[in-house]
C-alpha cells in the first residue's frame, strides 16, 4: 500500500531533485530531506517514508522532518536547520505557502533545490511543485460519493484540513462547481468547517455539525484526521448508520489489522486513498438501487442456468499449458484470472440470491492469479492477493458449500486443503490426473508428474475425510499394455473416490495426433472398460464404509411418486458424481440441508433415511 500512495508521490519528487544533483556532480552523501505539514498524521508519515525509501533506493541519504505544530513557523525553523545543514534538496508539503517565501528562497539562494508537494508554494521559491491528485477528479469522486450516500437530497457538510489547506481548498472549490450542476440541486451543503488537522478540533468541529444541523444526514471528511474523528464522535454518540470510511487513513494496516476497522468495527467499510470503485461498490452495495420489475430484466444474483440452490462461479478465461491432447488454449488463449473483488461479489450475490453452493472453476482454476502476478484486488476495503488460496478463504466466509474443480496437482492444491480440515470449504478436491505413468505424463505434456501419489497421501494426512476426484484417459498414443497396467496398479493403491475415464479420441488440431504409437479404437474402449471395472469396485468399498453413517446433505429434487428425494453429499458434485437418495417420503424440497442415516450402497450411489429434517 505504502508503494501505491506516497512511493508515487515522493518518486516524482526525487526524480526532479535527482536530475538537479546530476547537474552537480551528486554522490552517494548527498542529502535530501523532507519536511511534512505536522507530526501524528498518518498520511504524512506515510509520505515520510515513501520518500525514505525512494532515497535509499536511488543511493542518497534521507532526513524527515515533523514540524511539533501546524504553523509556518515550525516549518521556517526547520528550513532555517536544514539550510545550516547544507542538504542537496528539500520537499516540504507548506502550511502556509506564501509565509515560507523568504525562508524557502534563502535555500534556493544557497543552492539548494526546493520542491514543494501536496501544498504549493511561490514559484519564486521552489523548483517545482507536484500536486497529489488531479483537483477535478477528486473533486468530482467526493461529489458523487455524497450523492450516492445521500440518496440525492438531504444536509450535509464538509469537515476539511486547515483554511490554508490548498490542496484541500482546491476540491472544494471544485466541488462547489460540479454542485451547481442541476443533478446535485436538492443537495444541501449547509458548512465547511476545519480541524485544523488537530484530532480534538476535528472532534469538537464534529460534534458541532451534528449539533448545529438536526437533519445532517452526511459529513464529508477529507483529511486523514477530520476522518478518524468524525469515526470517532458518530461510534461514541452512537449514531452508526451506514458509514464508510474512506481516504489516507483507511489503508494504514497494522499487524493487527486496518487500523480504522479495528477501531471502529461496526463501519460498513473502510478504503484507501484513490479506491474510486470500491468505495461505490461499497456504497451501491448499502445502498441498493431498488428493483424495478418493469425495467430490470435480470435480478441481482444474475439468471442462473442451474437450480436454484448452487451455481457455478467461474473465476478465470484460459489455460497456458499446453496439453497434447487438448485444444482450449486454441480456442479459450492464455489464462485471463478476475480481479478476486469482483469474484467475492458475484459469489456474495449469487449467496443473497439463494445459492447454497458454489462450485468454483475454470479451466485451471489451482493457477488462479498467476497471470497477475497476485496482484492486489480490494474486498470490503481490505487490500488481498489475486491467488486461489486467499479466493477460497473468502468464500468460506459466506457460509454456504464452496466446492473447488478441477485443480491441477501444482503445490498451490496443498494450501487449500488446511481449509478443507478446517470446514471452511468442501472436503472435495477435483484433480484431473489423466494417467499414472511418468512416460505418458511427459508425452500429455501435463502439469503433474510420478510423485502424484505421494501428494495424495499428504493431503490425506491433512484431512482424512476428503474426496478426491479425478479424470483418466486409456488408449493414448503410444500406451502399452505395461504402461496402462502401471495405471490400474495406480488406481489400485489411490482408491480415488470419485473417477472418470475416457478412451482417447483424436481432437482435430490436438498434438496428441501427430504421435507415433496411434492405437485401435476398440483396444481404447477395452482399456477403458477394464479400467472402470477396477474403479467399481474401489468406489463400492468406499461406499460401503459409509452404511450405518449420518452424512449431511443437499436436496436436489423433491420426493418422486415412490417417496424418494434425491440429495448429495460434500462427496458428490451435481452432474458428475453419485447421488443419495432419501427414501420413505421425507418432507423435504430442493435447497434443503438435512441429515440423514446411509441405510445401504451401490457402486456410486448411497441410500438413506432422514434423521433431522430442515
Amino acid at each position: 500500500m505504502k508503494k501505491l500512495i506516497a512511493l508515487l508521490l515522493t518518486l516524482v519528487m526525487v526524480l526532479g531533485l535527482a536530475a538537479c544533483a546530476a547537474k552537480t556532480g551528486g554522490n552517494d552523501t548527498q542529502t535530501y530531506a523532507i519536511i511534512t505539514k505536522a507530526a501524528g498524521n498518518p498520511y504524512n508519515e506515510r509520505e515520510a517514508a515513501g520518500f525514505e525509501e525512494v532515497m535509499k533506493d536511488a543511493g542518497y541519504n534521507a532526513i524527515v522532518k515533523h514540524p511539533a505544530e501546524i504553523t509556518a513557523e515550525a516549518q521556517i525553523t526547520l528550513i532555517n536547520e536544514l539550510v545550516a545543514q547544507k542538504v542537496s534538496g528539500i520537499a516540504i508539503a507548506a502550511n502556509d505557502f506564501d509565509a515560507l517565501e523568504t525562508a524557502l528562497k534563502a535555500a534556493m539562494d544557497a543552492g539548494i533545490k526546493v520542491v514543494s508537494c501536496d501544498s504549493s508554494c511561490n514559484p519564486a521559491s521552489r523548483m517545482t511543485h507536484i500536486n497529489q491528485a488531479g483537483v477535478q477528479e477528486v473533486a468530482q469522486c467526493l461529489v458523487d460519493a455524497t450523492y450516492d450516500l445521500l440518496g440525492g437530497e438531504g444536509d450535509w457538510a464538509i469537515l476539511s484540513a486547515t483554511s490554508i489547506a490548498t490542496n484541500q481548498n482546491a476540491w472544494i472549490d471544485a466541488m462547489k462547481e460540479i454542485l451547481k450542476d442541476e443533478k446535485y440541486a436538492k443537495m444541501n451543503l449547509v458548512e465547511i468547517a476545519y480541524g485544523d488537522d488537530e484530532q480534538q478540533k476535528s472532534v469538537d468541529e464534529t460534534k458541532a455539525l451534528l449539533q448545529n444541523y438536526p437533519n445532517l444526514k452526511l459529513i464529508n471528511a477529507p483529511t486523514t484526521v477530520g476522518i478518524a474523528a468524525a469515526a470517532k464522535v458518530i461510534t461514541d454518540e452512537g449514531l452508526q448508520g451506514k458509514v464508510i470510511v474512506t481516504g489516507c487513513l483507511g489503508g494504514k494496516n497494522t499487524e493487527e489489522g486496518n487500523f480504522v476497522a479495528l477501531r471502529f468495527p461496526k463501519l460498513l467499510g473502510v478504503t484507501g486513498p484513490e479506491q474510486t470503485e470500491e468505495v461505490l461498490r461499497l456504497v451501491h452495495d448499502n445502498l441498493p438501487r431498488p428493483h424495478e420489475p418493469f425495467g430490470d430484466l435480470v435480478p441481482a444474483g444474475g439468471v442462473l442456468l442451474t437450480p436454484k440452490h448452487y451455481a457455478y462461479l467461474k473465476i478465470a478465461e484460459g489455460c497456458n499449458h499446453h496439453c497434447t491432447f487438448c485444444i482450449i488454449p486454441s480456442l479459450r488463449g492464455p489464462l485471463v484470472s478476475r480481479p478476486i473483488g469482483s469474484v467475492v461479489r458475484e459469489a456474495s450475490n449469487l449467496v443473497k440470491s439463494g445459492v447454497k453452493e458454489l462450485l468454483v472453476i475454470a479451466q485451471d482454476t489451482a493457477a488462479y492469479g498467476q497471470d497477475v502476478k497476485y496482484k492486489l484486488d480490494f474486498i470490503g476495503g481490505r487490500a488481498v492477493k489475486t491467488n486461489i488460496k486467499v479466493l477460497f478463504e473468502e468464500l468460506g466466509k459466506l457460509g454456504v458449500w464452496v466446492r473447488p474443480h478441477y485443480m491441477y496437482p501444482y503445490a498451490s492444491v496443498d494450501e487449500i486443503v488446511p481449509l478443507m480440515a478446517e470446514g471452511k470449504i468442501l472436503p472435495y478436491l477435483d484433480v484431473p490426473f489423466q494417467h499414472a505413468h511418468p512416460r505418458i505424463l511427459k508425452a500429455m505434456k501435463r502439469p503433474g508428474s510420478e510423485y502424484n501419489m505421494e501428494r495424495i497421501n499428504a493431503w490425506r494426512a491433512i484431512c482424512p475425510d476428503i474426496t478426491i476426484r479425478s479424470t483418466f484417459i486409456t488408449g493414448f498414443p503410444g500406451e502399452t499394455e505395461e504402461e496402462f497396467q502401471y495405471l490400474l496398479d495406480f488406481l489400485k493403491e489411490a482408491r480415488l473416490n470419485r473417477v472418470g475415464c475416457f478412451a482417447y479420441s483424436p481432437v482435430e488440431g490436438a498434438a496428441a495426433n501427430d504421435l507415433p504409437g496411434a492405437l485401435p479404437e476398440s483396444v481404447r474402449v477395452e482399456r477403458r472398460e477394464r479400467f472402470m471395472e477396477v474403479q467399481s469396485e474401489i468406489s463400492k468399498e468406499l461406499l460401503r464404509e459409509k452404511v450405518g453413517k449420518t452424512i449431511k446433505v443437499l436436496v436436489d429434487e423433491a420426493p418422486d411418486e415412490d417417496g424418494i428425494a434425491t440429495a448429495r453429499s460434500t462427496a458428490d458434485a451435481p452432474d458428475i458424481d453419485g447421488l443419495v437418495f432419501i427414501e420413505n417420503n421425507p418432507n423435504v424440497k430442493p435447497g434443503d440441508f438435512v441429515d440423514v442415516k446411509v441405510t445401504d450402497s451401490s457402486d456410486y450411489d448411497l441410500f438413506a433415511e432422514v434423521v433431522k429434517e430442515p
